[in-house]
């Protein structure tokens, strides 16, 4: 099977195909940033000549058949965070980048393609450029299903909700059905490390403020009892989270994930992850707590983990030079393999529990 993978960043559809023993040709892969194009190439150990590099500037003519086409396009501006700029054609933000894939798809034709993207692409004022995506490969000859997945429901413990389009070309003819949800069995610990550096535990003191621990001051963040002369305080359930609910607060335990991200939101402060993290971002502003109560951030490779990359892949990383915050951006722009695992196993592998039904379109 002939892949090309567009806005690839470090290749989670290339990871989850391999993970799931695919055999697959990755013809070639399209990014425009030199930092993930050369993560991509070290952890797939791909050459980089295969990077087609900006895809504003891709010759189509030039390119040859490929069976499966994945594009995970830039999400920013159907996102909160990217004020709902939306994905227009021709309006020249990042998000209606998506624009030149589907040039690319009505060029080759693949059998397959999936989109990856964050739910509001499919919301609100950015509903019509969706549906337009849609009409565009009815067009083309493409059945689409699509379904919003949070990896929670893949036994990853991040709680990351994303849109997956599924489109397959009629000639293939057969209907797809989303993977069932599964039990969570991992917990967050299981993603942690076990000898953390001290500098993971300098927490930006502003973060601080949506957080309470007992009846303490925190010095460094480490908490000291009022009454108690430099005693260290280790009283479970102490850490009070503020939020924007009616309870106004919730506790958090060892192994718990805090996103203090938001500390003076009125509607996304202290957010808690029971024994799960948030979703990672590339300005890493998780914070777990450790097994003394004492808070830090998640570390690069935690993140990485979370993802659904191996160990190996982050030491190659490390390794040829990589930073701690290109590391962070790296993971936060990622895909949960896990997800993509589960979505690739029912279209190649387990069809038969496909029933003859499909999603309507919005």
């Amino acid at each position: 099977m002939k892949v090309l993978s567009l806005f690839s960043g470090i290749g989670a559809f290339e990871k989850a195909l391999s993970n799931i023993d695919i055999d697959f040709e990755l013809v070639n892969y399209c990014e425009c940033d030199p930092i993930p194009s050369k993560a991509y190439s070290l952890i797939h150990n791909e050459s980089r000549d295969k990077n087609l590099g900006d895809i504003t500037k891709v010759n189509i003519l030039d390119l040859g058949y490929y069976d499966l086409i994945v594009h995970g396009s830039p999400c920013q501006d159907f996102s909160i965070a990217g004020k709902h700029k939306g994905g227009e054609e021709n309006t020249g933000t990042r998000s209606s980048l998506m624009w030149y894939s589907v040039k690319i798809i009505e060029k080759v034709k693949p059998k397959y393609i999936i989109w990856e993207n964050v739910p509001q692409a499919i919301r609100s004022n950015n509903l019509y450029n969706f549906r337009k995506y849609l009409n565009k490969l009815i067009q083309f000859g493409y059945t689409s299903y699509y379904q919003v997945l949070n990896s929670l429901d893949y036994n990853l413990p991040q709680n990351r909700k994303r849109v997956y389009c599924v489109s397959i070309r009629n000639d293939v003819n057969f209907p797809y059905e989303f993977p069932l949800i599964m039990k969570l069995e991992k917990r967050l610990s299981d993603y942690l490390e076990t000898d953390v550096d001290e500098y993971y535990y300098n927490i930006c003191p502003s973060m601080l403020k949506a957080v309470e621990i007992g009846k303490v001051k925190i010095i460094d963040n480490f908490c000291y009892s009022i009454t108690t002369k430099m005693q260290r305080w280790n009283n479970p359930g102490l850490i009070k989270v503020y939020q924007a609910t009616k309870k106004g607060y919730d506790y958090a335990y060892p192994g718990d994930c805090i996103n203090l991200a938001y500390s003076n939101s009125k509607t996304r402060r202290g957010r808690v992850g029971k024994q799960y993290c948030q979703t990672i971002t590339c300005n890493n502003n998780l914070t777990v707590v450790d097994d003394d109560y004492r808070l830090r951030y998640l570390t690069p490779l935690e993140c990485l983990r979370l993802q659904g990359f191996d160990d190996k892949d982050y030491e190659v990383l490390v390794k040829n030079g990589f930073k701690r915050d290109q590391l962070y951006k790296l993971a936060g722009n990622s895909i949960p393999v896990s997800v993509l695992e589960k979505l690739f196993y029912k279209l190649f592998i387990d069809r038969s529990t496909y029933q003859l039904s499909m999603y309507e379109f919005i």
